[in-house]
């Protein structure tokens, strides 16, 4: 198994909020995949790889005890198996509506995850115009930490985003993929 951290080319820590995931009982990166399913990512409900009979019978926990900027964390963390599918969960998960662009940031560093969520703000930059003040706030924040990825290790832009291309009215814009948010 090849941790996201060494695909990266970078270092293991002892993290408080995997310590904390793992508490609430999700054991591996397939079950907090499944609870970015459960919390609006629908469009990767059909393509998990359920390793682990114990990913289908996750439990949700209320955001006051995880919130959506720790799951985007803990998808992102370097510990975790290097799964693209969690990264593009976390892209998706970015644009709730319950992210603060800041308290991910905060969490990012202090979880040393910010190359991948650096390398997701940067396409969101590039791509979701309409996103664009959500990402420069994070990139603001990560400024001069994180570094580039190596190519090939983290997902191709094109996977966070809907390509729908040639249309009658003409060619259509890619559109960043948003969570349906379920909860208040």
């Amino acid at each position: 198994m090849t941790t996201l951290n060494q695909s990266l080319h970078q270092t293991s820590h002892q993290s408080p909020l995997m310590h904390k995931v793992r508490a609430l009982g999700f054991a591996n990166i397939e079950n907090l995949i499944q609870l970015a399913i459960t919390r609006g990512c629908h469009h990767f409900k059909n393509t998990l790889p359920l390793h682990s009979a114990s990913a289908e019978n996750i439990h949700e926990p209320d955001f006051d005890k995880l919130s959506q900027d720790e799951l985007v964390i803990s998808l992102l963390h370097g510990n975790n198996r290097n799964e693209p599918i969690a990264i593009r969960c976390a892209a998706q998960l970015l644009k709730s509506k319950f992210i603060s662009p800041r308290r991910v940031a905060f969490l990012a560093i202090q979880e040393r995850c910010e190359t991948p969520l650096k390398y997701i703000a940067q396409q969101g930059a590039n791509f979701d115009l309409e996103g664009l003040d959500f990402w420069n706030t994070i990139l603001a924040s990560l400024a001069g930490r994180g570094s580039l990825p190596p190519a090939g290790i983290l997902p191709h832009p094109s996977r966070f985003m809907i390509n729908p291309g040639i249309q009658r009215g003409g060619i259509q814009q890619p559109s960043w993929l948003t969570p349906k948010d379920a909860h208040a």
